[in-house]
């Protein structure tokens, strides 16, 4: 009894301390116009600075910069809340307009919270999984193992673990398509009220976030077909009535803010989706992430999808078609789409998951199965010690830090009259003199269509409490910004390499067992001996 009281707080606290490493990757004194995950980070958190500067739940509408539903941002929001508080209390502000200095800052400062919501998410993500396979209708055995083997592929898969630890909006997809599945078949087989509310409140949030949430929709095809032809009108007209409230809230969500849906609908100033019904090679480039990222889950899919779904016909349970119907359009619509990242691939993997799990537990054992029964087993332990060899590499590499805080320590440590050319692809993640930022803004975009962000920068001087980069200048292409020559600097500090958070890694795992490009972010020449300096006390070893 005390074991199983426990046993959940037990596990989160592993997972979160698993997670630390991400959760505070990059977050030291980071200003607004640097991060280390990706700038989707920023967006939730911008509508919130939004809502609160112009006290207004619609101040978030129009801007660019908020690419996410509305409901993102009202997740961000608590983190923002206490963010203020604990700077409020450490001394840092005492009003509205000093809080707008400390975020702009140290905005790491509140991503280190947001952070959390995602590892919140991904681990009740892993207690649902644990729910699903529990379920008679998959696992009519109740075999434990079942359940834990599912959860152990969810949680150490490499893509559902890192962007647990991001504050991108794809842990919430995958979690919400998770919940929906298990709802949807609480309500086919035992049609609870409290099932239809989750069904609701899930479709409303996963929306509210991104539009993809709906493709997913399709889950309720195969039900659908079963109520029709057991003529259950009663069940017909609660989905209908579903149908209807989320067709409302979907309204509601582009009426608070519409900027993202018409992004995605190529609407607005920023590119949205593009079509190409595969003239380009997507689908080739996401079952390659499929294949060659998760090569013994790929191969244990086939196996159940051959000899459980088809030979034994298992194919015709509804919840087997359901998750495959809902994997299957996740893939195929992003297949379409023009631009392609490794992440998009997320749900149609977690259903790859389910559905070889859950075959699995239909697997009908006799004499001729029992070896490719035990193969598939070994397939799906063989996966689970793959990619936490991969989580274990890229913690290795991200412990460390983002590459450039050697660079940034350097700098910290040269004398007042010593310059540094800085050839890299973003700003450095430190508070900068507001003459660099208006160097390189103006030598950029020439005075034209400077972002507010970057205009307030170039206005603004650094706080007193976070140190200040001041004996740098950009290049920015092959131009030195601002009208400084060459002759001007002592040193040139030189990017090459891939950072760790970037999708380099991420589209081919194998990568991260080769980490030179990770050990090695800036090169620094001394402009006038011609040398190289030792790379020891800049690069990462």
């Amino acid at each position: 009894m005390f074991f199983k009281k426990f046993l959940v707080p037990f596990l989160f606290i592993i997972w979160a301390l698993a997670h630390w490493i991400m959760i505070s990757y990059g977050t030291q004194f980071v200003p607004l116009h640097s991060f280390y995950a990706s700038a989707d980070e920023q967006s939730p958190i911008l509508g919130v600075m939004h809502v609160l500067e112009e006290r207004s739940v619609f101040a978030m509408r129009g801007h660019e910069s908020v690419y996410y539903g509305p409901v993102f941002s009202v997740i961000a929001a608590p983190a923002v809340i206490l963010d203020a508080a604990y700077a409020y209390f450490a001394g840092y502000v005492k009003s509205a307009s000093d809080y707008r200095v400390w975020f702009s800052f140290n905005w790491g400062s509140v991503l280190f919270l947001e952070r959390w919501v995602s590892v919140i998410v991904g681990f009740v993500g892993l207690l649902y999984t644990w729910r699903l396979f529990n379920l008679a209708v998959i696992n009519p055995d109740r075999k434990k193992w079942v359940a834990w083997l599912g959860v152990a592929l969810i949680a150490t898969n490499f893509y559902y673990f890192l962007y647990s630890g991001w504050l991108r909006h794809w842990i919430f997809v995958t979690v919400f398509l998770i919940m929906q599945i298990y709802h949807l078949i609480q309500i086919k087989e035992r049609d609870r009220k409290s099932d239809w509310i989750w069904m609701g409140a899930l479709s409303f949030l996963g929306f509210g976030i991104a539009y993809v949430t709906l493709i997913l929709q399709i889950m309720w095809l195969p039900v659908l077909i079963v109520w029709l032809r057991k003529k259950d009108y009663s069940k017909i007209k609660s989905f209908v009535f579903y149908l209807a409230l989320l067709t409302l809230s979907s309204i509601l969500c582009v009426f608070w803010n519409p900027t993202p849906y018409l992004r995605y609908a190529g609407l607005s100033k920023t590119a949205g989706l593009q079509f190409h019904l595969w003239s380009q090679p997507s689908l080739y480039y996401y079952l390659k992430i499929l294949v060659f990222n998760q090569p013994f889950l790929s191969f244990a899919f086939l196996l159940a999808a051959v000899f459980v779904a088809i030979l034994q016909r298992q194919y015709k349970i509804y919840w087997v078609r359901s998750i495959g119907l809902a994997g299957l359009a996740h893939l195929l619509f992003f297949s379409a789409n023009v631009h392609s990242e490794p992440r998009y691939i997320m749900p149609a993997t977690m259903a790859a998951i389910l559905l070889t799990v859950g075959l699995l537990a239909q697997w009908k054992v006799g004499d001729v199965w029992k070896k490719l029964f035990a193969a598939t087993v070994i397939l799906l332990g063989l996966e689970i010690a793959w990619q936490t060899a991969n989580i274990s590499l890229w913690s290795y590499a991200a412990v460390k830090g983002p590459e450039d805080k050697p660079l940034i320590a350097w700098l910290n440590s040269l004398p007042p009259d010593k310059k540094v050319l800085v050839d890299a692809w973003h700003f450095l993640g430190a508070a900068h003199d507001k003459k660099i930022i208006k160097e390189y803004s103006d030598t950029r975009f020439e005075g034209k269509g400077l972002s507010n962000m970057l205009t307030y920068f170039s206005q603004t001087d650094p706080p007193a409490w976070t140190p200040a980069i001041n004996n740098i200048v950009y290049m920015y292409g092959d131009k030195v910004t601002g009208n400084h020559k060459k002759s001007e600097f002592d040193y040139f500090a030189h990017y090459y390499g891939e950072p760790l958070t970037t999708n380099f890694f991420e589209e081919r795992l194998t990568r991260l067992w080769f980490m030179s490009d990770l050990r090695q972010w800036y090169s620094v020449t001394d402009l006038k001996t011609g040398l190289e300096l030792e790379q020891g006390s800049l690069l990462r070893k």
